[in-house]
């Protein structure tokens, strides 16, 4: 099932998130031509979050009490967004931790 709204994300996160963008009115600019409606949140002169439509999935988990790690019969409408994956690429690679 899915879910439309308008959801509002800090700035920084939907910089991170659009990917090319390296400020919020740059990530705002691409999100509007795209045909997302978007806008910028302001606080202090400065935008500190990003409003936007978005739609998003629902699914029937059995939630409680593990949480979705097995299932045997739903109990909770769980909302699920795939399309939010964050980039942590800004670490240089001489700086990021070894694998164990």
């Amino acid at each position: 099932m899915s879910h439309e709204g308008t959801v509002q994300v800090p700035a920084d996160e939907v910089v991170n998130w659009v990917g090319g963008a390296h400020t919020p009115e740059a990530a705002m600019n691409l999100m509007a031509q795209g045909g997302i409606p978007v806008t910028g949140i302001t606080q202090g002169g400065q935008i500190t979050h990003i409003r936007f439509e978005h739609v998003w999935a629902r699914a029937w988990v059995d939630y409680f009490p593990g949480r979705g790690m097995t299932h045997q019969s739903g109990d909770s409408w769980i909302p699920m967004d795939a399309s939010f994956k964050l980039k942590f690429d800004s670490c240089p690679k001489n700086e990021r931790p070894k694998s164990a």
